[in-house]
């Protein structure tokens, strides 16, 4: 019978410490608020389509101040507009030149633009891009793309630009 007890006294004091221990575990999602129907898993906000920063502040849709470097267009400056479904972007004046929206997609903080012709003549883009947020919670976008002039047949490349750039929400 003092087995019994002795064993059972162990046992109560062992699940007291296991859960005493269980219950000092720290929350790593305690302190973090995130924004825009993120949620925090681990520590670290997952942000809904659309958003993003470290605590998903920062907004993707919006107008973009835009400069860029193109090997065959050189220095521009210009505005686009973003609109969002999603992952799924659809960007308007691409290029300072592209009259239809460029269709994007966003995983992460990638947003990848798939070879395309927006415009039905002959000239394609494709290219990704890197987003970020600043200070104020402004997306930033750091781009590199290329925009290919086929001929009639789409098939002979007759000019590329290669461009590198950055668009920043205005």
């Amino acid at each position: 019978m003092k087995k019994i007890k002795s064993l059972l006294y162990i046992a109560l004091v062992a699940s007291v410490f296991s859960v005493a221990l269980i219950s000092c575990t720290p929350d790593p999602c305690k302190d973090v608020v995130c924004q825009n129907g993120g949620t925090c898993l681990e520590g670290t906000c997952d942000c809904a389509a659309g958003y993003f920063g470290t605590f998903c502040e920062g907004a993707l849709a919006g107008n973009y101040d835009v400069t860029e470097t193109g090997s065959a267009s050189g220095a521009s400056s210009y505005v686009v507009g973003y609109t969002v479904s999603g992952d799924a972007v659809q960007i308007s004046n691409f290029w300072g030149i592209f009259v239809n929206k460029v269709n994007a997609t966003t995983s992460g903080n990638t947003i990848t633009i798939a070879t395309q012709e927006p415009d039905s003549d002959h000239y394609f883009v494709s290219g990704t891009g890197t987003i970020t947020t600043d200070a104020n919670n402004k997306v930033n976008i750091d781009y590199t793309y290329s925009v290919v002039k086929k001929d009639t047949n789409d098939v002979a490349i007759l000019s590329t630009d290669n461009v590198t750039g950055t668009h920043i929400h205005n």
